[in-house]
């Protein structure tokens, strides 16, 4: 008998859940979003599951830090093609966000995310960290005055 288990990276596993959480977000919306929708999409027991976010508010916080990395990678992505140093971050940030086309998920998703935020005042604190990272990193005001 073989005693040994094959066991997944953390990460992916982790990574995988947030994947989900955001295709059920997408397809589900507010109303179905939920740990078991999430569990069920994923490749991974519920308790594997409930292993890395023990909690809703824990996995949109995962949701919500994962939306964070890619926007923030689109927006050093769009800097590093950037030539002109002056004003970069400022151009990458509006490029990453004015140029990508909106979809439906998209917006579910965010309408996902707004709902957290407005029943959690320290998940709307999370998604502002992020979304003004870029700005942050720059040395800039929003407004890229100064």
């Amino acid at each position: 008998m073989d005693t040994t288990t094959r066991r997944r990276a953390p990460d992916t596993t982790r990574t995988e859940i947030l994947d989900k959480a955001l295709e059920v977000a997408a397809e589900l919306g507010v109303l179905g979003f939920t740990l078991d929708a999430v569990a069920a999409r994923t490749t991974v027991s519920k308790g594997a599951v409930l292993h890395h976010f023990p909690t809703k508010k824990a996995l949109l916080a995962g949701m919500i830090d994962h939306l964070g990395e890619m926007h923030s990678d689109a927006v050093l992505a769009e800097a590093a093609r950037d030539p002109e140093p002056y004003g970069r971050n400022a151009r990458a940030y509006l490029r990453s966000v004015v140029n990508e086309p909106v979809t439906p998920q998209d917006v579910s998703i965010g309408r996902v995310v707004l709902a957290a935020c407005a029943i959690d005042p320290s998940l709307s604190q999370r998604w502002n960290s992020w979304v003004t990272l870029p700005i942050r990193s720059a040395r800039m005001t929003p407004c890229c005055c100064g």
